[in-house]
């Protein structure tokens, strides 16, 4: 009896550890099986980022070509050197072209007029997929008097055609027929919309204003003064021509508001006081997070 009841308790521990055994091997099992989905899925996420945030850069780090048979989102980071910079033939005399951080500087004696400066590439017109965007940080400007809470007068961050001269003391961009702008003063330049249409001296555009207003640049105010260490952006969202512009990271609301879908658009700066100084910034990492787009 002694005998058999050690045999039976023997046989019962036995069996107690092959069950104990059984369970941790399924434990086991599963948690390397719940481990691989997770990292299946997580995967999965990330490649649908990557490839959305692959295919709006492709469009930003060489916006006059079609980038999209690029391998990888490590070759277009690599890639970031090649991104838009200022066309030195195409900006005013009055500039400076800081090469080292594409930054550029009012310089020369004219205080009062209008210098200007446009990059080597475009948003073209024949572009319709991806989004075409850059920021400006105000490192510098110039306030007067006159000027609203201590903000200035005279810059303007956007777009122009190849038609806008660059070195006419006259032009700026905004005002300039066929431009667009975000300017210091609170300003969208070149949009007419609809019961917002207001002429340059603030008034209400009337019907038979409406033709000749819409080609001398028409503006919208209302939007945030700018200020030096504003980091401002402007792009376009090439499937629609809709126009984006940002302020510190921060979208600003542009309904209604388009560009010529027949026209190259260059990224475009206007500066107006001697010494007044932006740093652009063409991707392709942003204050602003393109992917929200």
């Amino acid at each position: 009896m002694p005998h058999e009841k050690a045999s039976q308790n023997l046989l019962t521990k036995k069996e107690n550890v092959r069950k104990i055994t059984s369970l941790l091997v399924l434990n086991l099992v599963m948690t390397l099986a719940l481990m691989c989905f997770v990292m299946a899925r997580w995967n999965t996420l990330s490649s649908q980022k990557e490839n959305k945030l692959q295919k709006i850069l492709l469009f930003i780090a060489h916006p006059s070509h079609n980038q999209l048979a690029a391998s990888s989102t490590y070759e277009l980071f690599r890639s970031a050197d090649l991104m838009n910079r200022w066309n030195r033939s195409d900006c005013d005399q009055n500039i400076f072209i800081n090469r080292s951080d594409q930054s550029i500087q009012r310089i020369g004696t004219r205080e009062i007029w209008y210098s200007s400066c446009r990059t080597e590439n475009m948003a073209p017109a024949s572009q319709h997929f991806g989004i075409f965007y850059f920021e400006m940080e105000i490192i510098k400007l110039e306030t007067t008097n006159d000027a609203k809470d201590g903000h200035c007068v005279g810059l303007g961050i956007g777009l122009s055609p190849k038609k806008m001269p660059m070195n006419e003391i006259m032009e700026s961009l905004g005002p300039f027929n066929g431009t667009y702008a975000y300017d210091c003063t609170g300003k969208f330049w070149g949009h007419p919309i609809s019961g917002s249409r207001r002429s340059e001296t603030g008034g209400r555009v009337s019907p038979e204003q409406k033709p000749l207003f819409q080609t001398g640049g028409p503006w919208v105010d209302g939007m945030p003064l700018l200020r030096a260490g504003d980091v401002v952006g402007c792009g376009v969202k090439m499937a629609t021509r809709q126009i984006i512009y940002t302020l510190n990271g921060q979208r600003l609301d542009t309904t209604e508001m388009f560009v010529d879908k027949s026209t190259d658009l260059y990224p475009s700066v206007t500066l107006h006081w001697l010494m007044d100084k932006v740093k652009a910034n063409f991707g392709p990492k942003f204050k602003f997070d393109l992917l929200k787009e």
